[in-house]
C-alpha cells in the first residue's frame, strides 16, 4: 500500500519472476511467503529483506520509507 493507503499490487509473483511496483513511500509491504523472497529493492537500491526473517509464521510486514 502507498502512502495514501491505497493498493498498489496484490496477487502472486512466481519463483524467477520479479514484480515492479510504484507508489508513493512509505510503502506497507506484506510478504505472504517469506521465505520465498530471493530480493528487494526501493529505489534501485538493495534492501535487506533477512531483517524481516524474525517475523511470526512466513508472513512479513514492513514499512518501507
Amino acid at each position: 500500500r502507498g502512502k495514501d493507503g491505497k493498493e498498489v499490487f496484490s496477487g502472486l509473483v512466481h519463483a524467477g519472476d520479479s514484480k515492479e511496483v510504484t507508489g508513493e513511500a512509505p510503502l506497507k509491504v506484506t510478504v505472504g511467503n517469506k521465505a520465498g523472497l530471493e530480493s528487494l529493492t526501493l529505489n534501485g537500491q538493495p534492501v535487506d529483506a533477512s531483517k524481516y526473517s524474525a517475523a511470526k509464521g512466513n508472513v512479513a510486514r514492513f514499512a518501507l520509507p
